[in-house]
């Protein structure tokens, strides 16, 4: 469990469709937190969520809207997907929590 958890990503082109989202260890979510979009192309975006309390168990991270490969093309090139890349994980100091 930790108590804050961010992600830096590159080239989010498209609001809201890269996401985190955060789970307690019973489960139950703690948010669904957006990627800001950045105007240069293929810049930086960061997006992170600390608490008072080590509850963070899990993180669901959503990458933009279609999958690094062969002859895809991101938004930014003229394709038809925002094809974003993780780059850095930022998180709290673990700890097991009974």
């Amino acid at each position: 469990m930790v108590r804050g958890f961010g992600i830096v990503l590159s080239d989010v082109d498209l609001a809201d469709q890269t996401t985190i989202q955060l789970f307690r260890q019973d489960g139950s979510s703690l948010g669904s937190y957006s990627v800001p979009v950045r105007s240069d192309e293929g810049g930086f975006s960061f997006v992170g969520v600390t608490f008072a309390d080590a509850i963070i168990a899990r993180v669901r991270i959503t990458l933009g809207t279609g999958a690094l490969g062969a002859n895809v093309e991101d938004i930014s090139a003229g394709g038809a997907v925002d094809l974003v890349v993780l780059d850095n994980l930022i998180y709290s100091e673990p700890r097991r929590i009974l």
